[in-house]
């Protein structure tokens, strides 16, 4: 056989094999923003290119693909790396302590479930759960000394007295204990109101060299905790300069944006 036409067979089977394994990206589901579907689109690519298990499963999770190839794709990456087993119990820590939403759990906690088991012979999650409280501790203890590097005489002792109370209805029936829902709502929108006029006041998110590390986060806490999702969407640019500025973490800001599209995603299902 002709050497040329060897190569030539070569390249076209080669090609083939490309086009039959070619994911078909799903469409856009209207809960996603158009920058968000185009990155998990990007890594739903990419984990074709690399055969990465686990980053095809979150891509289509988050592109709202069927749950059942959603969770077989998991279920090889837990056999493809034993690593990918801490990535699941954070989705699992997040649902079980905050009651999170997270993509995965969302759609089929069962099944996620069911996979989670199945790192037990690889990653024990209670052991997971130490390790994370031992990291809870020490970035407590972080916070703690960098509140001693604090210049107090800068602080706004009005401003943090009325982050205090906010705190304290913010709190005041959340938890298992004490839940109410309804008298929380109240509460909720009368906390709303209240850090609407001091952002505005202030012209922006209050940082932690005026009200400290602790109530630097109770802003973050009222609007997190508001389930209108116009409120959450209007307040994100305001979230987005408070981390620009060193006035909140970025990790506190993906956390607001993750439960945005939870609420943006459930919106969607009710009215299909």
């Amino acid at each position: 056989m002709n050497l040329k036409f060897k190569n030539a067979m070569v390249v076209l089977l080669s090609i083939g094999l490309l086009c039959s394994c070619k994911i078909k990206v799903p469409h856009k589901d209207d809960s996603l923003s158009e920058k968000r579907y185009l990155q998990y689109s990007e890594n739903l690519k990419k984990s074709y290119e690399t055969s990465d298990f686990y980053q095809r499963a979150i891509a289509l999770a988050n592109l709202d693909y069927d749950s059942k190839v959603v969770y077989k794709y998991l279920r090889k990456s837990i056999h493809q790396h034993d690593s990918v087993c801490a990535k699941l119990y954070e989705f699992r820590y997040q649902s079980d302590s905050f009651n999170f939403s997270t993509n995965l759990v969302k759609r089929d906690k069962p099944r996620f479930l069911d996979i989670c088991v199945e790192c037990e012979s690889k990653v024990n999650y209670q052991t997971y759960l130490k390790e994370m409280k031992i990291k809870e501790l020490a970035y407590a203890e972080r916070q703690k000394n960098k509140q001693l590097e604090l210049d107090q005489s800068l602080f706004d002792s009005e401003l943090i007295a009325i982050l205090e109370e906010v705190h304290q209805r913010d709190q005041a029936y959340r938890g298992d204990d004490k839940r109410n829902p309804e008298a929380q709502s109240r509460y909720d929108s009368i906390n709303l109101e209240i850090i609407e006029d001091i952002i505005h006041k202030y012209n922006g998110y209050p940082c932690v060299e005026k009200v400290g590390y602790d109530n630097a986060m109770v802003p973050w806490l009222v609007l997190h905790h508001q389930s209108d999702v116009r409120v959450r969407q209007k307040y994100t640019p305001v979230l987005e300069d408070a981390v620009s500025k060193n006035c909140m973490s970025q990790s506190l800001l993906d956390v607001y944006n993750s439960r945005t599209e939870d609420f943006i995603y459930f919106e969607n299902k009710k009215k299909n």
